[in-house]
Order: structure tokens, then C-alpha cells, then sequence
């Protein structure tokens, strides 16, 4: 929007360099301001579904869920090899 559109919308040249002084070129245009607006919500859904992977990701189960159920097995299994290795070795 600029002073002569103010003007045409039935504003005195008095009136429509008030607007546009106050203005002092702060101005966005609607379709723009909606873009950018459109944009931000865009980022921060974006942003917050990242955040949200990253928090699965710091759970040790979440990067291999059908491995989970494994795990203390393993465990149990690791700690019986420890214990066998340490006897073999103090023999």
C-alpha cells in the first residue's frame, strides 16, 4: 500500500501522508505477513516433531523396539560369559 492508493480510497493528501509518516515503512502486506505467518507455524510443528524423535531417541529400546524384549537375555547371557571367563582365567 502506498500514498496514492490511500489516496484513491478516498483519503486527503494530508491524511494519506499522516498513514503513510506513522507507517514509517513497517508496512507488510497481508499476503505476505500470511506466507511468513504459514511459514513460522510450519517450522515450529516441524521443530517440535524433531524434538519429540529426539527424546525417542535418547530411550535405549526405542531404536529397536522388537529387540527390547531381547535385551535381558542378553544381559544375563554377557554376565554368565563374564563369570566363565573370569574362572577360566583364575585357573
Amino acid at each position: 500500500m502506498n500514498k496514492e492508493d490511500l489516496i484513491a480510497m478516498g483519503l486527503t493528501e494530508e491524511q494519506a501522508k499522516k498513514v503513510m509518516d506513522s507507517l514509517d515503512g513497517s508496512y507488510v502486506k497481508k499476503t505476505r505477513f500470511n506466507k511468513i505467518n504459514k511459514e513460522s507455524k510450519t517450522l515450529k510443528k516441524s521443530l517440535s516433531d524433531r524434538d519429540k524423535q529426539l527424546e525417542n531417541l535418547k530411550k535405549p529400546t526405542a531404536i529397536m523396539p522388537r529387540y527390547s524384549s531381547r535385551l535381558p537375555i542378553c544381559r544375563s547371557r554377557m554376565s554368565n560369559s563374564r563369570r566363565h571367563m573370569m574362572k577360566s582365567w583364575q585357573s
